[in-house]
């Protein structure tokens, strides 16, 4: 094929990357002319790779060393900065693509009989590929291969190379000889099943290694929270007995005061404690909120929490939730640690409306702009010196957009104060 047509049938292969990347990575943003200048220039030297290169082997491996150093490029730009979940990106994107190309070629030589490697076939096979692959990325959750990517999952890391490179044999074969591809179409069942196979095995291993450590996770921040919770309400079990000695003893007398009972019960259960765990169906969260209280005057602030009626369980799970509040109260907590405002205040808020619950957190700050609010979403903006911060928002506001959940920042001009609301459905 002449290099205006290798560079054509290309341009489907370099688009197609765009798509399911960009759907597997849903936090990486480019312009159009980014995405239209990373088209060109890949597909122009893996035109020039496969016309001008006689030897096909070498050709595709220049064809995939560019396209790895440029998806790289290309993902910089984004805001990854990370060259290997870059690189992993772009293996498990090449699976995706070969294995829906393979299906592609199954389904045109069942279609019209055997096929040769020209530029009409070419083109036929493209459309069909380009269109599965709308169809899959409109459809098929890719984001959450986003997860083990990201995470330091080895198994799903040796198994994605390991994977690419029994691909990259394929390929090998299919430019060498397409008709070794699809001598019969049993043959390429074969191959796409194989490949079926191998991804499954792949998610599964990732999904219950992720299970794991969300089990991990859950074990790792309830204990402590629960064995605080225990050791509070223990030290106050004496009293309890006492109380209740009082209540007999004012109940046997001979004039017993229903008014002065009353207030005296009210003064006992008017514990904060207790009262978090009436109002909130998670035990769990409510008395993490109860420690975070505690926890703030260890810093010389106060932590003033209000809990204006029954809360329900939302669709989030508890560590999720426990993560997503800390994440605010303490960066509420860091913030108010910067001002001179005495005495430091952090207040929380939580409230049903509408099937969401509404959590929200404010604290005094000097003032921010709305374009300095904004920046708080980006990965890595932070105002701390200290390497290794300005994750927790970026992270936040991933985990909300999984479960259709928001999370609204603003400025309060009038009291000078951050104010950070979580706004959750109801389970």
């Amino acid at each position: 094929m002449t290099f205006v047509e290798t560079f054509l049938l290309s341009i489907f292969d370099t688009v197609m990357i765009l798509i399911i990347s960009h759907r597997i990575r849903r936090d990486v943003f480019t312009t159009f002319l980014q995405k239209v200048f990373f088209v060109v220039l890949t597909t122009g030297f893996i035109a020039f790779f496969s016309t001008y290169v006689s030897n096909n082997h070498i050709s595709h491996l220049l064809s995939v060393i560019f396209t790895i150093t440029s998806i790289n490029m290309y993902l910089r730009f984004g805001g990854e900065k990370s060259i290997v979940r870059n690189t992993l990106l772009f293996f498990t994107t090449s699976i995706m693509l070969i294995a829906i190309q393979m299906l592609t070629i199954v389904i045109v030589h069942l279609v019209f009989g055997n096929i040769e490697y020209t530029f009409t076939n070419g083109l036929l096979a493209q459309s069909t590929s380009i269109i599965i692959v709308v169809l899959l990325a409109k459809f098929a959750p890719l984001q959450k291969i986003d997860a083990f990517i990201v995470g330091t999952n080895t198994l799903f890391r040796f198994v994605i190379t390991t994977t690419f490179v029994l691909y990259y044999g394929i390929t090998i074969l299919w430019f060498s000889d397409i008709q070794l591809v699809t001598a019969t179409p049993l043959g390429a069942i074969v191959l796409i099943m194989l490949a079926v196979v191998v991804n499954t095995i792949i998610l599964r291993e990732g999904f219950v290694n992720e299970m794991y450590k969300n089990k991990l996770e859950v074990l790792e921040t309830y204990t402590p929270i629960v064995e605080d919770m225990i050791t509070e309400l223990r030290s106050r079990q004496h009293d309890y007995h006492n109380h209740i000695q009082t209540l007999i003893s004012m109940n046997s007398g001979e004039t017993f005061a229903s008014e002065q009972a009353d207030k005296y019960i009210d003064d006992i259960t008017n514990n904060e404690l207790l009262n978090i765990l009436r109002k909130m169906d998670d035990p769990i969260v409510g008395a993490f909120l109860h420690s975070k209280a505690r926890e703030a005057s260890k810093y010389g602030m106060d932590m003033i929490l209000d809990i204006k009626r029954r809360i329900p369980d939302s669709i989030f799970e508890t560590y999720e939730l426990i993560e997503m509040y800390g994440i605010l109260i303490d960066n509420a907590f860091d913030a108010a640690k910067c001002v001179d405002a005495f005495p430091k205040s952090v207040f929380v808020t939580v409230d049903q409306k509408d099937n969401h619950i509404l959590f929200e957190v404010r604290n005094h700050y000097g003032y921010v702009s709305i374009k300095d609010i904004n920046g708080f979403f980006q990965k890595g903006n932070t105002t701390k010196t200290v390497p290794g911060h300005g994750f927790g928002l970026y992270k936040l506001k991933r985990m909300l957009e999984k479960k259709s959940s928001s999370i609204l920042l603003s400025y309060d001009t009038e009291r000078e104060q951050i104010v950070a609301q979580l706004r959750l459905a109801v389970a």
